[in-house]
């Protein structure tokens, strides 16, 4: 993503093992056992990285220009999207510039990376 400040971050999730708590006491109520039996097995880590990315990165969005009726049902508003393909140019990891390519840019891979 590119963030407010101007700099390409990379988002990793990792999911790690929880540790359980060791059932040692054996005075333990039944309600305190499923308890911990209950807790979950894994949780779930997001680590965020600067890129430092330095050149020109391509990659596409959507956006919404209006709405219209869902054909399945006139009660709800569907949005309208208008497919675009951004270059954005970095130099020493920040963003310089970003512009919507032409219709001749289009055969580019997305997240492509070129002079």
């Amino acid at each position: 993503m590119i963030a407010k400040s101007g700099r390409l971050i990379v988002t990793r999730k990792i999911f790690d093992e929880n540790e359980r708590p060791k059932d040692e006491s054996p005075d333990q109520d039944e309600n305190t056992k499923l308890a911990i039996l209950l807790l979950p097995r894994w949780k779930f880590i997001e680590e965020t990285e600067d890129t430092n990315f330095h050149g020109i990165f391509t990659f596409s969005g959507f956006e919404i220009i209006g709405h219209e009726p869902d054909e399945n049902n006139n009660n709800i508003l569907r949005p309208i999207h208008n497919h675009h393909y951004y270059k954005a140019k970095f130099t020493d990891g920040q963003l310089v510039e970003i512009k919507i390519m032409g219709d001749d840019d289009y055969r580019l891979p997305v997240g492509s990376l070129f002079p």
